[in-house]
C-alpha cells in the first residue's frame, strides 16, 4: 500500500505518493473549464493502492477536497488521516519527478501513528 500526502489550494496540488524509498510527484493546475469537482476526480483518479492520505493547504481547499471524498469517494475517505493548515508561500513544491530517497535506520511510523497538526 502506497501512503500519500496531497498539498491542494484553488490554483493548483501536489500529490507525493510515498512507496517504498521512492518519492513520485504529480502536480495539477485547472484547465479554464474545470471548477471544484471536476479537478478533483483528476486528482482521486491517480489515488491507487492507498495506504493513507494526508491532506495539507493553507486555504478552504483542502477541507473542500476532503467533502468531495467522503461525498463521491467513501472508499478513497476512509483512508484519510489528517487534513491540516500548511502554507507554502506561492512556491511550487518539486518539479514532477521521482526521487530516491535514503531509508532510515529505524523503522517509519505509519502515519496514522503519530501525532497529526
Amino acid at each position: 500500500m502506497d501512503n500519500f500526502a496531497i498539498w491542494i489550494d484553488r490554483e493548483r496540488a501536489s500529490l507525493f505518493c510515498f512507496r517504498s524509498l521512492d518519492l513520485i510527484h504529480r502536480h495539477y493546475v485547472p484547465d479554464q473549464r474545470e471548477k471544484g469537482n471536476e479537478f478533483y476526480l483528476k486528482i482521486s483518479n491517480d489515488l491507487l493502492n492507498v495506504g493513507e492520505i494526508l491532506i495539507l493547504g493553507p486555504g478552504v481547499a483542502k477541507h473542500h477536497f476532503q467533502t468531495y471524498l467522503v461525498e463521491q469517494r467513501p472508499d478513497l475517505a476512509r483512508k484519510i488521516v489528517g487534513c491540516c493548515s500548511v502554507n507554502l508561500l506561492g512556491k511550487p513544491l518539486l518539479p514532477s519527478e521521482t526521487v530516491s530517497v535514503k531509508p532510515s535506520e529505524d523503522k517509519p511510523e505509519k502515519w496514522s501513528q503519530r501525532p497529526l497538526c
